[in-house]
């Protein structure tokens, strides 16, 4: 499921696929249903980080089932710790970062969120999404190289 995810993904820029996960309080099961049973489910972008927040269980969800792509911000999404009324304040950041990503082709994904990252630590920065930005990438064709394995020492010579 893998590489079906990330071959979808590459069909088409990545803001029109990123699947958002704001803070709501949803078992896990729920994110089982939509997220493993369909492929084109290879992006999310979470509205906090994973790390302390209601987005946790969509991520021990989506790695097991092969999303290559998650997003996320490194602050926490304060308002949603407490009770609230509205919506999540991180909606904005899910919100705002599709369409910062919206003409990106998948293999462009790393080098344009670094670039977001950049231009949000300008003073007249107008990207403010880009700032505390997470990706997570998982390219499943960029296998690392085989290890070698050790050699045993030679136990045959003797002095």
């Amino acid at each position: 499921m893998w590489q079906v995810r990330w071959d979808n993904l590459a069909a088409a820029p990545i803001g029109d696929l990123l699947t958002p996960i704001v803070c709501e309080e949803w078992p896990h099961e729920a994110y089982d249903g939509l997220i493993e049973g369909d492929p084109m489910r290879g992006a999310l972008a979470l509205a906090a980080s994973p790390f302390g927040s209601a987005t946790r269980a969509a991520l021990d969800v989506a790695l097991p089932a092969g999303v290559p792509v998650v997003l996320w911000q490194r602050r926490q999404c304060l308002k949603c710790k407490a009770p609230r009324t509205g919506p999540c304040p991180g909606a904005d950041f899910v919100r705002d970062i599709a369409a910062m990503l919206q003409q990106t082709p998948l293999q462009e994904l790393p080098e344009r969120v670094r670039a977001l990252r950049n231009d949000a630590l300008a003073p007249d920065s107008t990207t403010p999404c880009g700032k505390d930005l997470v990706l997570l990438w998982d390219d499943p064709y960029s296998q690392p190289p085989p290890m070698k394995r050790p050699q045993a020492p030679d136990t045959d010579s003797r002095e």
